[in-house]
């Protein structure tokens, strides 16, 4: 795991962000919903996230490129995390639950608004 997530490994935190701060660092927020709601899929091996992910625009800061959205079931949040950072993959992990559909729509609606070029992650 990134060092710089092992400061918040002991938060059990609904939601993560992580973007491009100011003078090439990384900003991470982690929160817990409002109205958390029941858990919603998951299995053995960890519980359900959306995840939203995106790349900055390589000609204006303000947007984002790269655009992707979808859900996972994961072991560990922050070493999947830990995967993207690296990578200047940005984005949104927040737990799938009764609730988290709307916040998580919010979001969206916000970057949808920003123009965008949408396409898969390549490995």
């Amino acid at each position: 795991m990134l060092e710089c997530l092992k400061q918040i490994q002991n938060h059990n935190f609904d939601m993560i962000s992580f973007v491009e701060g100011e003078d090439d660092t990384i900003k991470i927020t982690g929160s817990h919903y409002d109205d958390v709601g029941e858990k919603l899929g998951g299995s053995e091996l960890g519980d359900s996230y959306h995840i939203v992910l995106f790349r900055d625009s390589k000609t204006d800061s303000e947007k984002y490129d790269d655009f992707e959205t979808f859900d996972a079931i994961l072991g560990d949040p922050l070493e999947y995390i830990s995967g993207l950072l690296p990578r200047s993959i940005y984005g949104i992990v927040a737990k799938k639950t009764t609730t988290s559909g709307t916040f998580i729509g919010k979001i969206l609606d916000n970057i949808r608004k920003m123009e965008y070029t949408v396409t898969v992650f390549s490995k």
